[in-house]
């Protein structure tokens, strides 16, 4: 499972960049046309809550990156949340705004379950421990 987490990681870390850029395009369109100024404009306030949620995603996509490359102990949680927000995204877009169930989704939601599978699968122990020894009666 270790080099299926690996890949996925990359996966994470590609996606982590994308969501970055579409993260700063949504941050310079906010400077760029001045609704920072306004922000009693509902337009502003939905293009910030969209921008920190851009944020947010590209934040869970990038510690899953970086914890499954480092092999940090929390890499099995990072990349459970990653996973489910890989999930999440295409099943939101199918109740919420009721869109047919394209083969975009469908790939992206098998990608998820993989992820999700092969970060929540136990590890194989290994050691001395690891194996139980039969003891002579």
């Amino acid at each position: 499972m270790p080099t299926i987490r690996t890949f996925f990681g990359w996966l994470f870390g590609i996606v982590a960049v994308i969501y970055l850029g579409v993260s700063i395009l949504i941050c310079s369109g906010l400077v760029g046309t001045g609704m920072t100024h306004r922000l009693h404009s509902r337009g502003a306030l939905a293009g910030l809550i969209v921008f920190f949620a851009f944020v947010c995603v590209t934040a869970v996509y990038g510690m899953a990156w970086w914890t499954t490359w480092r092999s940090r102990p929390s890499e099995r949680a990072w990349g459970i949340a990653a996973s489910l927000l890989q999930l999440s995204l295409p099943l939101s877009l199918i109740y919420f705004r009721h869109l047919k169930l394209s083969n975009g989704k469908w790939q992206m939601m098998a990608l998820g379950t993989l992820a999700l599978v092969a970060y929540a699968w136990p590890d194989r122990e290994t050691g001395p421990n690891s194996e139980k020894q039969l003891e002579p009666e």
